[in-house]
Order: structure tokens, then C-alpha cells, then sequence
């Protein structure tokens, strides 16, 4: 039990870490240029992007 809590544990602070890092960056981007921010924000496979599915 303790194995999967600590497993857990790592896998939710490095998704959380690389939340914040992706986060930061586009903080970063924005302080250069609100279109630098958007160019970054939008670029695919963006980290936290989600894929646009197309409705039909």
C-alpha cells in the first residue's frame, strides 16, 4: 500500500511540476508580446493542449 501511495505521490507532483513550468514559460512569452504568448499558447502539442476534435 505504501509502494502505490508514494507511486502515486511522484506521478501527481511531476504532472503538477511540469504544469507549473508550462505556465510559467507562457508567462514569460506574454511579458515579450501578447502575440508571442498566443504563437506559443497555440503551437501544436502545446503541453496541456487538448486535440481538437471536429464535429460533423
Amino acid at each position: 500500500m505504501k509502494h502505490l501511495e508514494s507511486q502515486l505521490r511522484l506521478g501527481t507532483g511531476l504532472i503538477l511540476a511540469l504544469y507549473v513550468v508550462q505556465h510559467l514559460i507562457n508567462h514569460a512569452f506574454g511579458i515579450i508580446s501578447i502575440e508571442a504568448g498566443e504563437a506559443y499558447r497555440k503551437r501544436p502539442g502545446a503541453p496541456g493542449q487538448l486535440p481538437h476534435h471536429s464535429r460533423q
